[in-house]
């Protein structure tokens, strides 16, 4: 009977002392550098939402003057 995959585990589990790789250990840091980087921004429409526009403060018509009566 075989071993079954512990993906917990291999997320902690760097691999060390073999000559292969940890697929899930090296999608995991990838992701990582990806998100440390100075030039990351979380990408926009997932999660929070983003906050409403302001609006333009209310504005009043021109005053109109009366016509002088002659």
């Amino acid at each position: 009977m075989s071993k079954k995959p512990n993906h917990q585990a291999d997320i902690r589990n760097p691999n060390r002392g073999t000559s292969g790789t940890n697929a899930t250990w090296d999608k995991a840091q990838g992701n990582r550098g990806k998100q440390l980087g100075p030039s990351w921004t979380p990408p926009r429409g997932r999660g929070r939402p983003t906050p409403p526009a302001a609006s333009p403060p209310p504005t009043t018509p021109p005053a109109i003057a009366p016509k002088p009566k002659t």
